[in-house]
């Protein structure tokens, strides 16, 4: 008898349940768009600006940001990265409104303001 209900219990957990379909994952893209890859570029110092010096040389050390302080600035965050770019003291060039606009657009989206 109790073999019997020891085949039996085997029995029904060896029958594959029917499910709802095969597991299929979800896809993630992980490409991003052509103006953050611009605006990592010109923070990372991938291509260069002014006198050749990029952001993170001095953002990552002297001025490190962080998500508090950016947000305290969104609404001029555009402002402020034109202000930081025509700094003598900081990066003391020019840079082109498209340039400037993908350098906010990537610091809005990697600090998540």
């Amino acid at each position: 008898m109790k073999k019997a209900l020891a085949f039996c219990v085997l029995a029904t957990l060896a029958v594959p349940l029917p499910g709802s379909g095969p597991y299929s994952p979800v896809r993630v893209n992980f490409a991003r768009d052509d103006r953050y890859e611009r605006g990592r570029s010109l923070f990372a110092g991938e291509v260069k600006m002014g006198d050749g010096t990029y952001c993170a040389a001095c953002h990552s050390k002297n001025i490190p940001l962080d998500r508090k302080k950016l947000q305290s600035v969104q609404p001029d965050l555009q402002r402020k990265v034109e202000d930081c770019i025509h700094n003598p003291d900081r990066v003391n060039g020019t840079a082109k409104q498209s340039d400037m606009e993908a350098l906010a657009y990537y610091l809005a989206k990697r600090y998540r303001l």
